[in-house]
C-alpha cells in the first residue's frame, strides 16, 4: 500500500493522470468534505447552545430543574462520524480492496520521455560592427525609430524617412515637429506614430497611408516626444505646460484615453526640466533623458522617482541626448558631451563605456533597439550615416524538458 501511494503521488506531481479523472476525483473528496463540515458544525452548534442555556439557568434552580428536564445533555456517542474515504493514512485497519477498486478508475496517460531542451540567453560582449547605412536627404540623424529587421525610421531635425538597410528611401514625412527630439515611434504594427508640427499625433499605416489619430493640441499643454510601450500597448507622451517648465508624462491606451500622468497632477513634483527623449525599460520603469538637468531621470510606473544618473564620473557630467533599453533591462544612452553611448543597469549602476571614438562613433545622438537580433542602431549629430551594433551575445542553456 505505501508503494502504491508514493506512484499515485508521483503520478499526481508529474501531470501523468489525466485531467478529468484528477477533476472527478476532486469533486468526490470537496462534496465528502463538506458533508462532513456540515455535521460537524450542527453537532457543535448544539453543544454551544447547551453550554449557554446551561450557563444562564445554572444560578436559578427552578430554571436549571425545567431546563434538564426539556433539553437532553449531547452524548459523546452522538458526534457525528467523518467518511472514511478522506483519511489516507495507514496506520490501522483500511478495506484495501475498496481502495483499490476507487483508484484503478484513473488512467494514466501515454508514458513521455525527458529530453534536454535549448534556451537561449544573453550575455554582453565587446561591440562588433554589423553594417552601417548612409541616407541621401539628411544630413544628421537625430532620432532612429526600429520598424522590422530591414526597415527603420530616421529623422534630421525637421524631415523624417523610412529607409531599409541599402539606404533607399521608401516614404517621405514633411510636417514632423521641429525640435531635436524623440518625436516619433513604431507600435507593435509596424505604424509610425509621430507629433507634427502643430503637436497633433499622427500615424502611418504599414503602407503608408496617412491620418491623425489625436489632437492633443490645447491651450495649455503640447506634446514634445513619446514613445510606444510593447509591453502594455499605451504611447508615453511627454506633455509641457505653455510658457513654463512644466512637464509631465502621459500614458495613452490604444482609444487613445488618458490612463494616468507622471507626476501624478501634483504641481509640488517637478522632475522634468526639459526631457527630449523617452522610454520604457522591460521591469516597467520610465527613462527620459534630461538636456536641462543634465541627467537620465528614472521612474517606476506609479512615477515614484527611482534614480537619476549624471554620468560616470562627476568632472565630466553627461550631456544625454537618445535614450533606449535592451533585453537585459540596461539603459543605453547617447552623451555629446564625451561623444559616447554608455550603458548602465535597470538599477542605475555604471558598467561601461559602449561605444566611443576609438570605434568610429562621431557625435553619437540617436539609439534605437533591435529585440529581434539583439542590436542597437546608433545615429550621428554631424553626418547621415546610422552603424549598427551588437553588444550581446547569445548562449545556449541546456535544461531538462518532458516532450511527447
Amino acid at each position: 500500500m505505501q508503494r502504491k501511494s508514493q506512484k499515485l503521488i508521483r503520478f499526481f506531481e508529474d501531470g501523468e493522470v489525466q485531467s478529468e479523472k484528477r477533476i472527478e476525483c476532486m469533486k468526490l473528496f470537496t462534496r465528502i468534505l463538506r458533508e462532513n463540515i456540515t455535521k460537524m458544525k450542527k453537532h457543535s452548534g448544539k453543544i454551544t447552545t447547551y453550554e449557554h442555556k446551561h450557563d444562564l439557568s445554572s444560578n436559578k434552580p427552578v430554571q436549571f430543574l425545567k431546563f434538564i428536564k426539556k433539553h437532553r445533555l449531547p452524548q459523546i456517542q452522538n458526534t457525528p462520524k467523518v467518511a472514511k474515504q478522506l483519511l489516507f493514512s495507514l496506520q490501522g485497519h483500511r478495506d484495501v480492496k475498496k481502495l483499490m477498486s476507487f483508484f484503478s478508475k484513473i488512467k494514466r496517460s501515454v508514458r513521455r520521455k525527458r529530453h534536454p531542451k535549448k534556451e537561449n540567453l544573453l550575455e554582453m560582449c565587446s561591440p562588433v560592427i554589423q553594417t552601417y547605412v548612409t541616407i541621401d536627404g539628411i544630413d544628421s540623424c537625430c532620432h532612429i525609430s526600429y520598424s522590422t529587421t530591414d526597415k527603420i525610421w530616421i529623422s534630421s531635425e525637421s524631415d523624417l524617412l523610412l529607409t531599409n538597410k541599402t539606404g533607399e528611401i521608401l516614404h517621405h514625412v514633411s510636417n514632423l515637429l521641429g525640435e531635436l527630439s524623440g518625436s516619433h515611434t513604431v507600435n507593435g504594427c509596424h505604424e509610425l506614430i509621430y507629433i507634427a508640427n502643430n503637436f497633433s499625433i499622427n500615424k502611418i499605416s504599414s503602407d503608408n497611408e496617412s491620418s491623425m489619430v489625436s489632437n492633443l493640441e490645447s491651450s495649455l499643454w503640447k506634446a514634445r516626444c513619446l514613445y510606444y510601450s510593447y509591453s502594455t500597448g499605451n504611447v508615453l507622451v511627454v506633455m509641457k505646460k505653455n510658457d513654463s517648465e512644466l512637464y509631465k508624462v502621459v500614458f495613452y491606451n490604444k482609444d487613445w484615453q488618458c490612463v494616468r500622468t507622471i507626476p501624478q497632477n501634483d504641481p509640488s513634483i517637478n522632475l522634468y526640466r526639459n526631457p527630449i527623449f523617452i522610454t520604457e525599460n522591460i521591469n516597467g520603469n520610465v527613462v527620459v533623458s534630461d538636456s536641462k538637468k543634465m541627467a537620465v531621470v528614472v521612474t517606476d510606473r506609479r512615477g515614484m522617482h527611482r534614480f537619476t544618473y549624471t554620468g560616470p564620473q562627476s568632472k565630466y557630467g553627461l550631456d544625454p541626448r537618445g535614450i533606449c533599453c535592451d533585453a537585459l533591462s540596461n539603459i543605453l544612452v547617447c552623451d555629446i558631451k564625451t561623444n559616447t553611448v554608455q550603458i548602465i543597469d535597470g538599477d542605475g549602476q555604471f558598467l561601461s563605456i559602449l561605444l566611443g571614438e576609438s570605434r568610429g562613433i562621431s557625435e553619437p545622438i540617436s539609439l534605437s533597439y533591435d529585440p529581434n537580433n539583439h542590436v542597437i542602431w546608433v545615429g550621428s549629430l554631424d553626418n547621415n550615416t546610422v552603424s549598427v551594433y551588437r553588444y550581446l551575445n547569445k548562449f545556449f542553456n541546456w535544461i531538462g524538458t518532458c516532450i511527447q
